[in-house]
């Protein structure tokens, strides 16, 4: 038992001096390189905004549920099965959101 032990307090020293070396290497990579992050000029970048399509910039309602589609409006567009209709101000935020952020779109619906 005390043979087993031996064993592996050796291997685990093994191990500990590999980690180190493989260490001290990524730190010597790094130093290698001579460029400091702050003098590359990569220019202001826009922030990413990710918006999701259903529900907040579009509302869609099956055509056939009848008590959920709105009375004082007609649909902006037809999808399919699908009535849509845009929010309100919507434009006016899309052109907002392009002029401050890189955007993209995400939605979950399928075809």
């Amino acid at each position: 038992m005390a043979e087993s032990g031996s064993k592996l307090l050796k291997q685990k020293k093994v191990l500990e001096v590999e980690d180190d070396e493989s260490d001290n290497e990524e730190k010597g990579d790094s130093s290698e390189l001579g460029l400091a992050l702050e003098k590359l000029s990569l220019g202001k970048k826009k922030k990413l905004l990710v918006l999701c399509l259903g529900g907040l910039l579009f509302h869609r309602v099956f055509r056939y549920v009848r008590h959920k589609i709105p009375k004082t409006r007609s649909p902006d567009t037809t999808y399919g099965s699908f009535y849509v209709y845009k929010r309100p101000f919507v434009e006016d935020f899309l052109k907002f959101c392009f002029e401050r952020f890189e955007v993209g779109l995400w939605s979950s619906a399928r075809e």
